[in-house]
């Protein structure tokens, strides 16, 4: 048995761990992968546990697109075969390529590339993963994260090939890790639900589920708790904290040895930051920081009536991916507002890690509607929540928790609990008016189906807390090796199902 592996950055040493696993428990004896930089590609190649017998590099095909020459008859059969329906949605997903992001800071967003070098990049690294899996063929596709180009790719050509591919997903639940068929579905968990919440099978997991809602509602706590570093809540103190003088020579200390290593180096990708615009972007996040946004607040008032909007992590894959149409957070805020009942004020609240990353200029555009108020970040989501008539957002952990809340909820993306009646996707904003109305004037809770709902998320997801071992500095490999087998053998699981399942359909 063969399987490929998208090893990208951190997680390279997780889909390693993993291979091993499958290895040494369930014989699979070859691996391929695509991985994405030099210090992953370091990593496969210095260990000895695992020979992968094909390893496309990322940023070593990217700099080949400089002497490719434009194939238009190859891009327009892999848009007929491969597009969904067009090729754009795999190119705009990715913030390196069409925002500059991680080579510079939000809020900067211009695209590093022209529309025909784009055309190179992407004709380039299609070639490569076909050829790849045309001569592998491997038994299934793991990934991880569908995270930019190259990654959508994979996903999509192997699915187009019908190799079993599986992405890894998040249940919401914390620690608890769940894999998909589709990576806009939740696929074997809406499966097992909709079989129960319809009577067709026994609830196993009813108790469970019951007592998780239970637990979620006595005592509130966010779905994610162990989020990435970059992720974790920034308030105004703590960003203000750079002006002591300790940190201060501790910052240009790290400065000049980041600049040294930078000149120094010899295999510059297009992922790596220059630190000059490392330096200027964060001087503008620090004086934004200190001129402070304190006058565009608005203080809460909990008698009135409020929708509330959270504002998402920007930019992620919870709108690139996931709705990749409404991206723009501003323009739908305005269009949330203005979709109100006359007498509805619309509250919105930053992202706690994005406090300093925005300009003014943006908080400024959404209050221009006169019924929008801006709310500290310090607000604790849960607070609002429970006061609010409506939830609104693109695919926010803050949607699944109004849900818990009792609360109903419109969303504007692809997202798991789309599937429950509480929650109504809005694909068309001319119907945003008449589905808000609607969903005031006639939403119901549901609390079995709920239940059901999370019964099927417990039974199809395993306790590994894949973010926190993504983040591990701290255990020697072994331990890895150990701590993530019960996902190894959840993704086994679901590959000899599918089998199964694909040999009885035909």
């Amino acid at each position: 048995m063969k399987a490929c592996f998208l090893l990208h950055r951190n997680y390279s040493m997780l889909g390693h761990a993993m291979a091993i696993g499958l290895r040494d428990k369930y014989g699979v004896t070859e691996f391929c992968g695509y991985t994405d930089t030099h210090a992953a590609l370091s990593f496969l190649k210095n260990q000895s546990e695992i020979l992968y017998s094909t390893l496309l590099v990322d940023v070593d095909l990217h700099e080949k697109y400089r002497t490719e020459e434009i194939d238009t008859e190859f891009i327009n059969s892999l848009e007929r075969e491969y597009g969904i329906p067009s090729l754009w949605p795999l190119m705009t997903l990715d913030r390196v390529l069409m925002q500059s992001q991680l080579v510079r800071e939000y809020p900067y967003s211009e695209p590093m590339y022209d529309h025909d070098d784009l055309k190179r990049i992407l004709q380039i690294k299609a070639r490569a993963i076909i050829e790849m899996l045309k001569k592998e063929r491997p038994d299934f596709v793991f990934i991880f994260v569908i995270g930019g180009h190259y990654s959508y790719l994979l996903y999509q050509i192997a699915k187009k090939m019908g190799i079993p591919t599986l992405v890894q997903n998040e249940t919401r639940l914390n620690g608890f890790y769940s894999l998909t068929e589709d990576y806009k579905h939740l696929t074997f968990a809406e499966e097992y639900f909709l079989k129960i919440n319809n009577g067709v099978e026994k609830n196993d997991f009813e108790n469970a589920g019951r007592k998780k809602l239970k637990e979620f509602q006595d005592a509130p706590t966010p779905p994610l708790d162990n989020c990435s570093p970059d992720m974790q809540p920034i308030n105004r103190r703590r960003q203000m904290s750079f002006l002591l003088p300790s940190k201060l020579i501790r910052s240009i200390r790290w400065f000049v040895t980041i600049v040294i290593r930078y000149i120094r180096s010899t295999k510059r990708t297009y992922m790596d930051e220059n630190p000059f615009w490392f330096l200027i972007d964060r001087i503008k996040r620090k004086c934004r920081v200190m001129r402070g946004f304190e006058d565009l607040y608005d203080e809460p008032k909990w008698n009135e009536p409020f929708a509330f909007y959270p504002l998402h992590y920007d930019p992620e894959i919870a709108t690139l991916l996931l709705a990749p149409y409404n991206t723009d957070q501003a323009a739908l805020i305005l269009q949330i507002a203005q979709s109100l009942p006359f007498n509805y004020k619309l509250y919105v609240k930053e992202h706690p890690a994005m406090m300093g990353y925005r300009p003014r200029s943006f908080y400024k555009k959404i209050k221009k509607m006169p019924n929008v108020k801006l709310i500290r970040p310090e607000f604790k989501s849960f607070a609002i929540i429970e006061k609010a008539k409506i939830i609104t957002t693109i695919t926010g952990s803050a949607g699944w928790e109004a849900l818990l809340f009792k609360k109903p909820v419109v969303t504007f993306g692809s997202v798991f609990y789309n599937i429950l009646s509480g929650a109504t996707r809005c694909t068309n904003l001319y119907e945003l008016p008449t589905i808000i109305k609607e969903k005031l004037e006639r939403h119901s809770y549901n609390e079995q189906e709920i239940v059901n709902f999370i019964s099927a998320l417990l039974k199809e997801s395993t306790p590994v807390d894949i973010i926190k071992l993504w983040s591990d500095n701290e255990s020697d490999f072994a331990t890895i090796v150990k701590k993530i087998m019960p996902y190894t053998d959840y993704l086994m699981e679901k590959y000899t199902e599918i089998t199964s399942r694909d040999k009885q359909s035909s």
